[in-house]
């Protein structure tokens, strides 16, 4: 029977410590923590002299392997290696397993087990602590005794930091007691094992940290070399299997924009399923805001110790596809391949998920009945999330760096190419064209005719979005192959690639301004815009980028001089005249220093009295260099530029100074009107302009006329209303010119303050000749009476017209045939002399 004997052997104390060195000393000298296994059943063998002794390693499922023993009989099989499930487990290492230490000495002959509670190492001695109590053996444990040929054993528990980790098992085929000082060295030198195997496990993690950071250092390196990004991320994928000691892997890229797909990677084993991220399990990972909130995905994430959840992307385990009923669908495209185990790391930081990396294990062959699932411990779950991270930055290094690419080749506007990316592609495109062998290509020089006034008056937001939809007709008339490029502002290029003839170039300009002509709807109203073009054609016109796209946008200067919404081929005359457009532009710009520009005054005078009523002010120019410049040449350039706001300012200072200095002639007081261009009119300072040169010219304001287009006045009719009440609030009078050439209705117009009606002189140029003409300038004078508006018809050249207009009973009239526009010394003249103009009809 056991002998529990508790009396104090003092030798025993005096000499306890020394004995313990003596056994313990060799363990210090080993790193190895096996060795101090081996080392330590050869002791207690040693010092107990007993048959058998054996150190048990309890698994993760509640079995059992034998990782050390020293026995006697060496004809005995080795049990080293031998693993036991749960249920096979020797029944002393039973007694001793669960959250308390406690050690157990059986006598089978007696079928007794005496368990002995003990404290821990670090813990103060309590009153539960060094109670026995005895246990009946069942008779099952009993003859497995027997079967073993046991006959007395003692089990000790191992305990590093607190957590069980194994057990001390010793058997002997005799009956055999333990006396108090053979079970306190034991138990000494088992809490001395624990120490060992805490210092082993210290140094594993110690071990592993230096590699995780090695394995780290690795695939960052590898994500920073060089190479192109797909063989980076095949190259990183390689490794990281490699180094978690996976059987497969498979990293998957998700797509970030329209023209950007999907990207997968492939490493060892793989499911027999190509879409594997495309499953349910997979998406839930991929798209869930918050993964650990998922239902179906509940407990598959691993929580990491000092891991910020928040930021850090989760990490999900399958421990085995066999037994997980999320799997049930998918066990057979993984039993294949015999793929048991999963790693799955979302690529995602802040919510924000660019693909995952899905590692696999197979099966582990063991001693045991089958093969089981290979799991995944702390430490390479933490370094796949660490891996994830980098993969993670190195998707979004690629897709920034993709981004600023792509913004400085497009327009951020439109999406479309800009200048700079056109010119690379133009030039590729001559270069693989044969232009020896007569093919062709083209290049389009577009621009909008008005988008100016658009801009200025219904405001930039407005701009930006007809910009927005003039690219998208433009994308839609072209052909595959064929490029349009954002050339800046209101200005668009277009290459037609590879075509037989200019026909084709000729057929393309129609069709992009039938497009065109179509009506947009910006903010809830109709815009109506048109466009101007011009061609080059490659090799005729030029067989370099810079040449063809000069001689395009020189065609295309040459239609805006000729009335825009058209489109012209490039001829050598046109290259001629482009270069004396930069002389004239040049010049331009010191025209004013130079005081080059003068007035002109053409009368407008009573159709029924004769009498002269106003004089319409007319800008002219005559450069020191280039002579007398016609006002369709220079006024159109000025239009383009800002200079139209300070020529347009001097035109005005000037009138009412010539108005001042009539009547400082005892004049009678006549009136003067002033053209207002598009860009002026939007003009945020004009009012205040205006008023500051009517005081310091000291004139009445009712001598003033301002006109304004019909187009102008409908761009925006709040904003056009608002701007003509500040200026009748100042006495100025207001003139609509150029009447019927716009889009107003009589709905539209009487909202308008205005005072007078100009009907444009296309209508009267052909008044006695078609009946059209004629009636639409009757409708016109009947319109501008019904609102007690003053009519004044423009561009009178003949006798007949004059006649015409008389009888119909227009206000006033003005052009060649009544006078031309005068120098202020004939103009002057005229007012002193010839107020009356006699009709030759009279």
């Amino acid at each position: 029977m056991a002998n529990f004997d508790r009396e104090p052997l003092p030798q025993f104390i005096l000499n306890r410590e020394r004995l313990l060195n003596q056994i313990t000393d060799p363990m210090g000298q080993t790193l190895s923590l096996s060795h101090v296994l081996n080392l330590t059943v050869q002791t207690v063998h040693s010092f107990l002299g007993i048959d058998r002794v054996q150190i048990y390693t309890l698994t993760s499922d509640g079995g059992g392997e034998v990782v050390a023993e020293s026995m006697s009989a060496s004809e005995l099989p080795s049990m080293v290696g031998e693993y036991f499930t749960q249920q096979a487990l020797p029944p002393d290492i039973c007694y001793v397993l669960g959250q308390n230490r406690q050690r157990a000495i059986v006598d089978v002959p007696l079928a007794q087990t005496a368990i002995e509670v003990l404290n821990t190492p670090e813990s103060e001695p309590s009153d539960s602590s060094n109670v026995i109590r005895y246990v009946p053996i069942n008779p099952a444990d009993q003859e497995c005794f027997k079967t073993m040929g046991v006959c007395s054993s003692l089990a000790i528990p191992i305990f590093p930091n607190n957590n069980l980790w194994g057990v001390l098992v010793s058997h002997h085929a005799k009956e055999r007691g333990y006396s108090e000082r053979e079970l306190q060295i034991v138990q000494l030198l088992v809490d001395r094992v624990a120490l060992a195997i805490a210092q082993s496990k210290l140094l594993q993690r110690a071990t592993q940290q230096e590699q995780c950071e090695n394995v780290a250092r690795k695939i960052s390196h590898i994500l920073h070399t060089q190479q192109p990004l797909p063989q980076r991320h095949q190259a990183a994928l390689d490794e990281i299997v490699r180094a978690l000691k996976c059987n497969g892997g498979r990293l998957y890229i998700t797509a970030y924009k329209a023209d950007r797909s999907t990207q997968l990677y492939l490493c060892g084993q793989q499911p027999h399923l190509p879409s594997l991220e495309e499953t349910a399990f997979w998406q839930n990972i991929l798209t869930a805001q918050k993964p650990e909130s998922e239902s179906s995905l509940e407990g598959r994430a691993c929580p990491l110790p000092g891991i910020n959840s928040s930021s850090e992307p989760a990490v999900y385990t399958v421990l085995d596809i066999e037994q997980d009923p999320l799997f049930s669908n998918l066990k057979s495209v993984f039993r294949l391949n015999q793929i048991r185990s999963l790693l799955i790391i979302p690529l995602r930081y802040h919510h924000r998920c660019v693909g995952c990396l899905t590692l696999f294990r197979t099966s582990e062959e063991t001693a045991r009945s089958q093969p089981l699932p290979q799991s995944w411990d702390l430490s390479e779950i933490k370094l796949a999330q660490s891996l994830g991270i980098h993969l993670y930055m190195t998707v979004m290094e690629g897709r920034l760096q993709d981004t600023i690419a792509h913004h400085s080749n497009h327009d951020r506007l439109t999406g479309l190419p800009n200048r700079m990316l056109f010119r690379d592609r133009l030039s590729l495109s001559l270069a693989n064209t044969h232009l020896s062998r007569g093919e062709m290509l083209a290049v389009l020089f577009l621009d909008l005719d008005g988008f100016k006034t658009i801009n200025d008056t219904l405001g930039h937001d407005a701009g930006d979005r007809l910009i927005q939809q003039v690219s998208k007709r433009l994308i839609y008339c072209l052909r595959a192959g064929d490029l349009v490029a954002r050339w800046g502002g209101d200005e668009f290029t277009i290459l037609l690639n590879y075509i037989d003839n200019l026909e084709k170039a000729r057929t393309m300009a129609q069709k992009i301004m039938a497009s065109l002509s179509v009506p947009f709807q910006i903010n809830g109203r109709y815009l109506y815009i048109k466009a101007s073009l011009g061609i080059s054609i490659a090799p005729y016109h030029g067989e370099d980028a810079d040449t063809l796209l000069k001689n395009a946008d020189a065609a295309l200067y040459s239609v805006k001089q000729q009335g825009r919404n058209n489109y012209q081929v490039y001829t050598p005359a046109i290259g001629n005249n482009a270069q004396e457009r930069l002389q004239l532009e040049h010049n331009l710009y010191k025209a004013l220093e130079r005081e080059e520009f003068v007035l002109y005054y053409q009368p407008q005078i009573s159709l029924q009295t004769g009498e002269i009523i106003s004089m319409e002010a007319l800008l002219r120019w005559h450069s020191g260099e280039l002579g007398w410049i016609p006002p369709a040449q220079f006024i159109p350039l000025a239009e383009e530029s800002t200079l139209i706001n300070s020529i347009g300012e001097w035109v005005v200072q000037e009138a009412c100074r010539q108005i001042g200095e009539w009547h400082s002639l005892n004049l009678p007081p006549i009136q003067i009107s002033v053209n207002l261009s598009a860009r002026q009119f939007q003009d945020k300072k004009l009012l205040s302009k205006i008023a500051r040169i009517l005081k310091n010219t000291n004139i009445n304001s009712s001598y003033l006329e301002l006109e304004i287009t019909e187009t102008i006045a409908m761009q925006d009719m709040d904003l056009t209303i608002a701007i003509l009440n500040n200026f009748r609030k100042l006495g100025i009078q207001i003139a609509i010119d150029d009447f019927g050439t716009g889009y107003s209705s009589l709905s539209s117009l009487k909202h308008f303050p205005i005072d007078k009606l100009k009907i444009d002189r296309s209508f009267v140029r052909e008044l006695t000749i078609g009946s059209q003409d004629a009636a639409i300038v009757k409708a016109i004078i009947a319109l501008g009476q019904g609102l007690n508006l003053e009519v004044t018809a423009e561009g009178i050249e003949t006798e007949e017209q004059l006649d015409f207009l008389r009888s119909v009973n227009c206000d006033f009239g003005q052009g060649y045939f009544l006078s031309y526009p005068l120098p202020v010394e004939a103009a002057q003249k005229l007012l002193k002399k010839h107020r009356l103009i006699q009709f030759k009809s009279a």
